[in-house]
């Protein structure tokens, strides 16, 4: 079977992703024991935004295909931008929660 090389990347890519989502798994009580997460470091690409330019920008010169009209102005977080950027910070709040890294402040909320 031919294969192309942006397929094989994209293959790649997938496997590579599917390694690192078993380093995530849950820790055992051993291994807590041995081992105190003292802090943390999280970085993040700013989610979905729209291009950086607009109107007759290269991107829409370079094919003859219609680009999507974007919910949002030039570099600014599109709608489902905003959605994941929500979903990850409750993600990582829930996180360093239950690692013990900040205390439960959910009552406060309620």
């Amino acid at each position: 079977m031919y294969m192309r090389k942006g397929n094989l990347l994209v293959l790649a890519a997938m496997w590579l992703c599917s390694m690192n989502s078993h380093a995530q798994t849950k820790r055992t009580d051993d291994f807590h024991a041995k081992y105190k997460l003292q802090e943390v470091v999280v970085m993040s690409r700013h989610n979905i935004r729209s291009p950086l330019s607009s109107g007759g920008a290269a991107y829409q010169r370079v094919t003859p295909y219609t680009w999507p009209k974007w919910s949002s102005p030039s570099s600014q977080l599109s709608l489902r931008g905003g959605v994941l950027e929500t979903e990850m910070g409750q993600f990582f709040r829930k996180w360093v929660v239950d690692e013990g890294l900040l205390p439960d402040m959910t009552s406060m909320w309620q």
